[in-house]
């Protein structure tokens, strides 16, 4: 069941140039070049788990949730481990925010904080809006916004991000 459902959101985080650091269980962690390509990315894979789950109760069996937590900063990558095993992670408070979001969001939701909406210009126009989060192990708050479910009241959103997806790739090509 993970399998199937990983590999359509493999293909959108691929599509809208994220990576996966890696699979934890049923949990993954993305990393995304682009603030706009992890929001647009969030928006498709929650709309593909939800066509997804439209198949699964045609044929009676139970549906999957996933809950996104997105955030923005800077990160090591890198190599961690001994001598005999090691492996390639991200390190930083940013990928401990996104995880503690994460935990935070509805399932079939995404928790995305102001400083990743922010960074993309385009979504000034809109009044998102914010809520106060206290995350475990943080000595401040953080604001963040129920994306996905503003999303869904303002569907002009995902226009928005995919001009913006073609004015980057634009740029990337020159």
């Amino acid at each position: 069941l993970l399998n199937q459902l990983f590999t359509p959101i493999v293909n959108i985080i691929y599509r809208y140039q994220g990576d996966i650091d890696k699979f934890i269980g049923d949990a993954f962690l993305a990393v995304f070049k682009y603030p706009e390509m992890a929001l647009l990315s969030g928006i498709m894979i929650q709309d593909e788990i939800i066509s997804y789950n439209e198949n699964l109760k045609e044929n009676t069996q139970n549906i999957s949730n996933f809950r996104l937590g997105i955030h923005y900063g800077k990160v090591i990558r890198g190599s961690v481990g001994g001598t005999v095993r090691f492996d390639n992670t991200l390190i930083g408070d940013p990928i401990n925010t996104a995880q503690r979001l994460e935990s935070m969001s509805p399932a079939g939701g995404i928790l995305a904080s102001k400083e990743i909406i922010s960074k993309v210009e385009e979504l000034k126009q809109f009044n998102i809006p914010y809520n106060i989060y206290n995350l475990k192990g943080k000595n401040r708050d953080i604001e963040a916004s129920l994306f996905y479910e503003f999303y869904k009241k303002n569907p002009e959103i995902k226009n928005i991000l995919f001009k913006k997806r073609m004015q980057i790739e634009q740029k990337n090509i020159h």
